[in-house]
């Protein structure tokens, strides 16, 4: 294995670490991390899980985050907020489903 990063994979992970595409890719995931739980046990007790899904992302991106994470890797307030719209979007699109 070397042990010089190749140039291409230094410039790929310097252009990743400053544009807005990794936090469009993060935000994405909470929404398909809040929809995939809606579709596989929102199916039985749709709104039940939606808030179990809400107080989870409450509790993780309030409490947890802001005292296990560092101020750089949480976002702070802003990040949680961001963070945690992205689940209530996803328990949405769950919900739209649901009933279409």
């Amino acid at each position: 294995m070397p042990e010089v990063i190749p140039s291409w994979l230094d410039n790929f992970f310097r252009w990743w670490g400053r544009t807005t595409t990794r936090k469009v890719a993060y935000t994405l995931c909470h929404v398909l991390i809040s929809y995939s739980v809606m579709l596989t046990a929102g199916a039985l007790h749709k709104w039940t899980v939606a808030g179990v899904v809400a107080l989870f992302a409450i509790w993780k991106e309030f409490w947890f985050d802001l005292r296990y994470e560092t101020p750089e890797t949480s976002g702070g307030i802003k990040g949680g907020i961001k963070d945690f719209s992205g689940y209530v979007a996803g328990v949405g699109l769950a919900l739209i489903r649901f009933s279409i």
